[in-house]
């Protein structure tokens, strides 16, 4: 529904299916790891279900757990395909969190000694389940977090579903000191040079292309606001409206800067007295 809804209301994120990883020591229950991940696998054939442990002893039990749950499962037609296409089981020697980080999953459940030291080392996911009183149903269910939460890897930039996802951003812009304007107008004077003339024309309305008879725009043009202060400064070329050397069928954007004496900075020196 959110694919088809895409453009005309808006949405935070094209949701994908469930995920669930769960990060378990040797001091964890093999067989509530196993109905943990297969109470999230059951949600659709293509939903992963990863354990990452430090136990190899665990990750034998758990399997055989599964082995023996999974053909009795009312869900057992979503269930069995999840598992067997997209089910893993992994054992480290350490550095769990950090492997669990590079799956990004929408659930992570933390059945270790500490399950808090996952809060200071882990960083992509999309919600965090502390110890073995916190299963992921909890969350989905009754424990009052919004369940909308990330997958396919977006929890490396966005979280879950909360009332700011509502809220519509805007900006504006008024630049009220004419000494300011100006300055803005010099920096934007250096797009001539990256061959975008057009910002240019904004910034320095003056310089806009003369009309069919070649003639350059009325004099009420030649000096406004935006070029007040400092207008030679971007190597702009203009008409006698300020310097007879500057005189032109048309007007000139240039990277170089007029040579009127009128319009030259001085030089910064860089010599030394001794």
């Amino acid at each position: 529904m959110g694919e088809q809804l895409f453009g005309e209301v808006g949405i935070d994120l094209s949701a994908g299916p469930t995920e669930v990883l769960i990060i378990a020591d040797h001091k964890a229950d093999p067989f509530i790891v196993a109905v943990d991940l297969l109470s999230q696998a059951e949600h659709g054939p293509d939903s992963p279900a990863v354990l990452i442990t430090t136990s190899n002893e665990l990750a034998h039990a758990v399997l055989g757990h599964i082995e023996r749950i999974l053909p009795d499962m009312p869900t057992r037609d979503f269930a069995e395909p999840a598992w067997r296409n997209f089910g893993e089981i992994h054992v480290v020697e350490a550095h769990a969190f950090v492997l669990a980080d590079e799956y990004v999953f929408e659930h992570v459940q933390i059945l270790t000694e500490n399950p808090r030291e996952a809060l200071e080392t882990m960083h992509h996911h999309g919600a965090l389940f502390l110890g073995e009183g916190t299963c992921v149903s909890y969350g989905d269910k009754t424990i009052g977090t919004n369940h909308v939460l990330p997958t396919r890897g977006a929890a490396r930039y966005t979280g879950g579903l909360w009332v700011g996802k509502y809220l519509r951003t805007v900006t504006y812009q008024e630049v009220t000191n004419t000494e300011s304007s100006a300055m803005l107008g010099e920096v934007i004077g250096r797009a001539a040079s990256k061959g975008t003339p057009a910002p240019v024309m904004s910034a320095w309305p003056s310089t806009a292309v003369p009309d069919s008879t070649g003639s350059p725009p009325p004099s009420d043009h030649s000096v406004n606001k935006r070029q007040s202060a400092s207008v030679a400064n971007v190597g702009l070329q203009r008409p006698d409206a300020l310097c007879p050397r500057q005189k032109g069928p048309h007007y000139q954007l240039s990277t170089r800067r007029p040579q009127c004496a009128r319009h030259r900075r001085r030089p910064r020196s860089r010599s030394r007295h001794r």
